[in-house]
């Protein structure tokens, strides 16, 4: 039924590459509230921008994590579509969609992935005044393309699909570094300070869970060791990076805690202060890569397609195994070292 009403609502086509000389105003659109998936359009922005320098971009995220990206180096202007609007602020919501209708565009790309589709950027693409629309139709079969491995559909691969419709040219190996606002060091610098304290080792963060599933969490007993090893064997800080439900592990676990809350660039900041970043998801690791932190992969690593091999970042996966320790202490140097 949803792909039903979703084909019903908005069929995507396959493009042609755009010409570049017709290519003036161009629209991404996407939806998705989660910082790790959403750092993935990084790459097809970094693109844009060298293949149509002097187009104008825009974005419309999700109000939430519309401060993720600023007027920069990647887009000229971030439009904030607020959800809730459309059921608490009806005349609000109509204004917005009346300016939105108002503006035209050259390109419109509507940048989720088939599999995880968003009702929303589907209306908001359909409603685009366009005469180019790109996107992925829901059907998986229908994702084959010229040099797109269909059979390991990845979040990082759909995107890299986008770029290479659009720009067939485009360098397949952009990376996803976020550019930061002004300021933004500084911050890092003293916070930084804050965290480690009297410690004069790295300052490892772990995010502990990632959603309720098993296969998503680390076992308290496993952070407990982590933390001692940190101190122990390197004289570091551990820093848990968690929400409220947390916090009762935090003091059980006799660990300083960052509650995940405030802006995106509040949790940008204390990301950007550890040496390197230990999570059992893929969604913080891809975060903490783009703004140049390596991470340790407990249990799902980050993509090597975008997140690879670029600007002396690497991410190292650890396998689940009875060794996993000695897995995490070769880690851990391996990754410490890059930071020397």
């Amino acid at each position: 039924m949803f792909q039903f009403i979703s084909r019903l609502l908005l069929e995507l086509r396959e493009s042609d590459s755009a010409r570049a000389d017709s290519l003036r105003r161009i629209l991404i659109i996407r939806q998705d509230r989660r910082l790790g998936n959403l750092v993935m359009i990084a790459p097809l922005l970094r693109a844009l921008r060298g293949a149509y320098p002097d187009a104008h971009v825009v974005l419309v995220l999700a109000a939430e994590v519309a401060d993720l990206f600023f007027p920069g180096p990647l887009a000229d202007e971030v439009i904030p579509f607020r959800h809730r609007d459309f059921l608490r602020k009806p005349r609000t919501a109509a204004r917005w969609l009346a300016n939105y209708r108002r503006q035209r565009w050259d390109l419109v790309v509507e940048s989720s992935h088939p599999w995880d589709a968003s009702i929303t950027g589907r209306l908001l693409t359909k409603i685009a005044r366009a005469p180019i629309k790109l996107g992925f139709p829901l059907d998986k079969r229908r994702l084959v393309t010229a040099g797109f491995d269909h059979t390991r559909i990845s979040y990082a691969a759909t995107q890299l699909w986008l770029i290479r419709n659009l720009i067939p040219a485009a360098d397949a190996s952009l990376h996803a570094t976020l550019p930061v606002p002004s300021g933004f060091m500084d911050r890092v610098a003293h916070t930084r300070e804050t965290l480690l304290g009297s410690a004069s080792g790295p300052l490892v963060g772990v995010w502990p869970k990632s959603g309720d599933l098993p296969f998503k969490t680390i076992p308290p007993e496993w952070i407990r060791r982590i933390g001692q090893m940190i101190v122990h064997d390197y004289h570091g800080k551990v820093v848990l990076l968690a929400g409220i439900a947390e916090a009762a592990l935090a003091r059980d676990l006799d660990l300083p805690i960052h509650r995940l809350h405030g802006s995106v660039w509040d949790l940008a900041t204390v990301l950007r202060c550890c040496d390197v970043l230990i999570s059992p998801d893929c969604g913080p690791q891809h975060f903490a890569v783009a703004l140049g932190v390596p991470t340790i992969a407990m249990f799902r690593g980050t993509s090597p397609v975008l997140f690879g091999h670029h600007d002396g970042v690497r991410h190292f996966d650890l396998l689940e195994s009875n060794a996993w320790q000695a897995d995490l202490q070769a880690a851990l140097d391996k990754a410490l070292r890059r930071c020397e």
